[in-house]
């Protein structure tokens, strides 16, 4: 064997997040190590994110969009229509008279089962679709929500969980606060209507048979149970979460891999964005 030849066989890994900085980020770190060991890492990305990894040693998949209004020169922030959109219904700023729960319930219907949600899951799954078949990758990693064309590729995937894990486990165990609720594992108000009511809210972000019905519409089957992402089936699931304020039932989940820190700065290298 020749020294320049790993001895390892060298993947190609196809990479699909949130287009946005903090999600951005959390892929970055995650994938970079892999990237340094000779693997071929490609973000899929939008067009108005064109060029923001490449310096970064990645290489970026552009899928245009023909809806995009490509005579604009004006560019935006990665995310920034996201954060417009929380603002402007009040889950976000200084202004908003909205309770926690009334927040909650509008994060799920912006980004999983409204009209919009459902159309960007559509052109996303159209999108996954492409990539797939253009890169043939060994393994995706995805980040925020699982397309179908991914899930039911027969190519393994994994999880990575840029939010916080109790989104998806704190249902898991009775003893994990509800996320989003403020409350914590040793909260007073533990078991009160409105830790029960928030740990009913949490399923919304697990379960939903308005995506699912998208899938079927979209000529695919259903998840298991109607979940939104069955992380059971992902190859590894990783997230990161400083591990002095894990909380013992997450740290004790096998299947769930803490990073504790998505970008790790130990070689003084610029590795975000």
């Amino acid at each position: 064997m020749s020294a320049n030849k790993s001895p390892h066989p060298l993947l190609t890994i196809l990479v699909m997040t949130v287009d946005c900085i903090g999600h951005l980020n959390a892929c970055i770190g995650t994938t970079r190590p892999l990237l340094d060991r000779g693997h071929r890492v490609i973000f899929l990305l939008s067009a108005q994110s064109r060029g923001q990894l490449l310096k970064q040693g990645f290489e970026e998949f552009i899928v245009e969009d023909e809806e995009e209004d490509t005579t604009t020169t004006t560019k935006i922030e990665s995310g920034q229509s996201y954060t417009d959109d929380l603002v402007t219904l009040g889950i976000m700023g200084p202004r908003s008279s909205l309770s926690l729960e009334e927040k909650y319930v509008k994060v799920v219907e912006l980004f999983t089962t409204g009209a919009l949600a459902q159309e960007a899951r559509r052109k996303s799954n159209e999108v996954a679709k492409k990539a797939i078949e253009a890169l043939q990758p060994d393994l995706i990693a995805i980040d925020g929500h699982l397309p179908p064309a991914v899930y039911f590729s027969g190519i393994p995937w994994v999880n990575i969980v840029s939010v916080t894990a109790l989104c998806h486990l704190s249902n898991e165990a009775e003893e994990l606060p509800p996320s989003s609720s403020g409350m914590s594992s040793n909260s007073k108000n533990q078991q009160s209507e409105t830790w029960n009511r928030f740990k009913r809210l949490n399923l919304l972000y697990r379960f939903s048979s308005e995506v699912n019905d998208l899938h079927e519409a979209m000529g695919y089957p259903r998840f298991p149970a109607d979940r939104l992402l069955p992380y059971e089936d992902a190859l590894l699931t990783v997230y990161g979460h400083p591990v002095e304020y894990n909380w013992p039932a997450i740290q004790a989940n096998e299947e769930w891999f803490n990073l504790e820190v998505f970008n790790k700065n130990e070689r003084k290298k610029i590795s975000w964005l």
